[in-house]
């Protein structure tokens, strides 16, 4: 993934398209990356941020590498009328 690549996620509620604003390989002590605001963990969220975490390289959990994004766009499902 790179920055601009585009992240969706579906769930029963709604779907969800977050763009990709940066990677980053961290060693598995880093937790400061799972923050609400990551890499600042005591600042308070003013946008809507994901954090995708994986093992680095593949199969090893020597490093973890992180992608993060922003939501750029949801949309709500529509609930069928019942009869």
């Amino acid at each position: 993934m790179h920055a601009g690549d585009k992240i969706l996620i579906d769930t029963r509620a709604g779907q969800y398209v977050y763009k990709v604003t940066s990677t980053k390989v961290v060693q598995p002590s880093d937790i400061s990356v799972a923050a609400p605001v990551p890499e600042h963990p005591k600042a308070n969220p003013t946008k809507r941020l994901i954090t995708l975490t994986t093992c680095n390289p593949k199969y090893s959990a020597a490093q973890r590498l992180i992608v993060f994004g922003q939501l750029v766009s949801s949309t709500p499902r529509v609930k069928e009328a019942s009869s």
